[in-house]
C-alpha cells in the first residue's frame, strides 16, 4: 500500500514541476533557405539563415539540390559562426547533389542571421523550379544534447532569357520583399467600336527596366496604336505591334538609368472590336521580366485582363455557352513496404478531343527505382512510347502517344511498377514536369494535372511492450515521467517510444496515458485499454 501512495505522490510532483518549467521553454531554432528567381546560365547566391539561437552550441545539416538544373560552386560561412569550428563539404556523396555542413563551438551562437551562403549556377538552356531541401539536420546545446529545430526549405525559379543577359557591375542587390506587379485593365465595347486598355505597374521602387509580350484574340480584336505613360518618360522604350506573323502579339520594352519612381500606367493600347462579333477577348502576358539597377531579374506578379465585346443588336435570347470540358491526367499513388514493389497508374479523363499527347513524370530516385511500364487499353490503337529514365539524372520518365482518332474512353493511360528501396521510409513525390495534349489538327489542348505520391513504410516486427515509454524493457513510474515530459514538450518524439506510450489507444500521448502507467505500476490495473482493443 505504501508503494502505491508513494508512486501517486511522485507523479503529482512531476506533473506540477514539469508544468511550471514548460512555461519557460524558448522558441525552437529555425533553419531556413532563401528563395530566388534567376535566369538560365546565371550565377547567384542562396543564404541559409538560423534564428532563435540562444541554446545552439553546434549543429549540422545536409542540403539537397536539383543537379539537373543547378551546379554548386562555392560556400561562405556567415559572421554568426566566426568563433566556431566549421566545415562545408560540397557534393560529399557520389550523387553530386548533397552538401554537408557542420559547426561547433565553446559557446552558444549569440545572434540570429546568415549561417552560410552557397554560390550556385543555373545550367544553360534549362528552366524550371529547383527545390532546395534539408534531408538531415541537428542542433546541439552546451551538453551536446539534441535541440529540436524547425526547418523551412526553399526553391530557385529558373527562367529563360528574353533580353540579353546584362553583366552586373556590382554585387546584385537582394530582391525586395514587395514584388512589382503588372496588370491589364480591360473593359466592355460594342462590336465595330474602339476601346483603350491600360497596362498598369505597381511596387516599382527597384524597377529600372523590363519587357513583356501581350497576346490578344485577333479573331475578335485588331490593335490600332499604343501610348507610353508618363512614369517611363525618362526611359528608353519601344512598342512593336504585331511583331510576329501570327498578328496577335505585342512586344514592349523599356530601360533607364534610374528606377521608376511612381506606380501608374506603363502603356495604353487602342483596340478595335471587329464588326459583327461578340465574346470575351482575353489579354494575357505570354512572357514578362523586370530588371533592377544591375540588370538582374526581379520577381514580378502578373494579372491578365479581357475585353468584353457586345453585339450591336442585342440578341433576343442569350445563347447557352457549353462549359469547356478540359482533359485531366492524374496519378494514383499508394503505400508500400520498403523493399517491395507497387504499381501506380496515370489516368486520363475528358478525352473526347484528345488525339495524342506527351508528359514527363519525375519520381524520387532516392526512395524508388522504376521497374517497368504498361500502356492501358484506351491507347491500344495509338502509336506510343515510354522511355524510362531518359536523362542521366535517372528520375524522369517520358511518355508519348498519337493516333488517327481521338481516345474514345476515359481510363488508365499507362501504369508504372516501382520498387521501394531497402531500409528507407518517407513520401516519394510523383510529379508532372511537362505535359501536353493535342487535337486532330495537332493544336495544343488545355489539360488539368494532379500529382501523386507513394508512402514508403518500414515493416515493424518488434513487439510492443505497452507502457514502456523509455524503451527500458520494464513498465514503471519512470515511463510515466517520460510521457509527462513529452506532453509538455520538454522532450521530442525521437526521445520516447510513441506506440508503447499510447496505452489508452486514442492516437495521442498525454497525461492520461501517464496516469494509466502509474496505475499499472502500483497494480491498480492489470492491463491497458489498448491491449483490450487489440484483443
Amino acid at each position: 500500500m505504501c508503494k502505491r501512495v508513494f508512486s501517486l505522490l511522485l507523479a503529482l510532483v512531476m506533473v506540477l514541476g514539469i508544468a511550471n518549467f514548460s512555461t519557460y521553454a524558448s522558441a525552437m531554432p529555425l533553419l531556413s533557405i532563401e528563395n530566388k528567381s534567376v535566369n538560365v546560365g546565371e550565377s547567384f547566391t542562396i543564404a541559409i539563415t538560423l534564428n532563435n539561437v540562444e541554446s545552439v552550441y553546434g549543429g549540422n545539416f545536409t542540403l539537397q539540390y536539383d543537379n539537373s538544373l543547378l551546379t554548386v560552386e562555392s560556400s561562405d560561412f556567415g559572421s554568426i559562426v566566426s568563433e566556431h569550428t566549421k566545415n562545408c563539404n560540397l557534393d560529399y556523396q557520389s550523387a553530386g547533389n548533397l552538401i554537408r555542413v557542420t559547426f561547433s563551438g565553446a559557446k552558444s551562437l549569440s545572434d540570429d542571421g546568415t549561417l552560410i551562403t552557397f554560390k550556385f549556377k543555373a545550367k544553360e538552356n534549362v528552366s524550371g523550379i529547383a527545390e532546395l531541401t534539408f534531408t538531415a539536420y541537428k542542433m546541439y546545446d552546451e551538453n551536446g544534447s539534441s535541440v529540436s529545430v524547425d526547418v523551412s526549405g526553399g526553391s530557385v525559379i529558373i527562367e529563360e532569357n528574353i533580353l540579353p543577359t546584362v553583366t552586373p557591375t556590382a554585387t546584385p542587390t537582394v530582391a525586395p520583399e514587395i514584388v512589382p506587379a503588372i496588370a491589364i485593365t480591360g473593359g466592355t465595347v460594342t462590336s465595330g467600336k474602339e476601346i483603350t486598355v491600360s497596362v498598369d505597374i505597381s511596387n516599382v521602387d527597384n524597377v529600372y527596366g523590363g519587357n513583356f509580350t501581350l497576346q490578344y484574340d485577333n479573331d475578335l480584336l485588331t490593335v490600332e496604336s499604343s501610348n507610353f505613360g508618363s512614369i517611363v518618360s525618362e526611359h528608353t522604350k519601344n512598342c512593336n505591334l504585331d511583331y510576329q506573323s501570327a498578328g496577335n502579339l505585342i512586344r514592349v520594352t523599356f530601360s533607364g538609368a534610374k528606377s521608376l519612381s511612381d506606380d501608374g500606367t506603363l502603356i495604353t493600347f487602342k483596340f478595335k472590336a471587329k464588326e459583327n462579333v461578340s465574346g470575351i477577348a482575353e489579354l494575357t502576358f505570354t512572357a514578362y521580366k523586370m530588371y533592377d539597377e544591375n540588370g538582374s531579374s526581379v520577381s514580378v506578379d502578373v494579372s491578365g485582363g479581357s475585353v468584353i465585346i457586345e453585339p450591336t443588336v442585342t440578341p433576343t435570347a442569350s445563347p447557352t455557352v457549353a462549359p469547356e470540358i478540359v482533359p485531366a491526367i492524374a496519378i494514383t499513388g499508394g503505400t508500400v513496404t520498403a523493399g517491395e514493389e507497387i504499381t501506380v497508374s496515370v489516368d486520363i479523363s475528358n478525352v473526347d478531343n484528345v488525339y495524342g499527347g506527351n508528359f514527363t513524370l519525375q519520381y524520387d530516385n532516392s526512395l524508388l527505382t522504376v521497374e517497368s511500364s504498361n500502356f492501358g487499353s484506351i491507347v491500344s490503337e495509338h502509336t506510343k512510347n515510354c522511355n524510362l529514365d531518359y536523362q542521366s539524372a535517372g528520375n524522369l520518365i517520358r511518355v508519348t502517344f498519337s493516333g488517327a482518332k481521338s481516345l474514345s474512353n476515359d481510363g488508365t493511360l499507362i501504369t508504372f511498377t516501382f520498387k521501394a528501396k531497402e531500409n528507407v521510409s518517407g513520401t516519394a513525390e510523383l510529379t508532372f514536369t511537362a505535359h501536353k495534349m493535342y487535337d486532330e489538327n495537332g493544336s495544343s489542348v488545355s489539360v488539368d494535372i494532379s500529382d501523386g505520391n507513394i508512402v514508403i513504410e518500414i515493416a515493424d516486427t518488434k513487439p510492443i511492450l505497452y507502457g514502456d515509454a523509455d524503451g527500458s524493457g520494464t513498465v514503471d513510474a519512470i515511463d510515466a515521467m517520460v510521457v509527462l515530459q513529452r506532453d509538455v514538450e520538454l522532450i521530442g518524439d525521437n526521445q520516447i517510444e510513441l506506440n508503447a506510450a499510447d496505452v489508452d489507444g486514442d492516437g495521442t500521448v498525454n497525461a492520461i496515458d501517464a496516469m494509466l502507467i502509474l496505475q499499472y505500476d502500483v497494480e491498480l490495473i492489470e492491463s491497458f485499454p489498448v491491449e483490450n482493443m487489440r484483443n
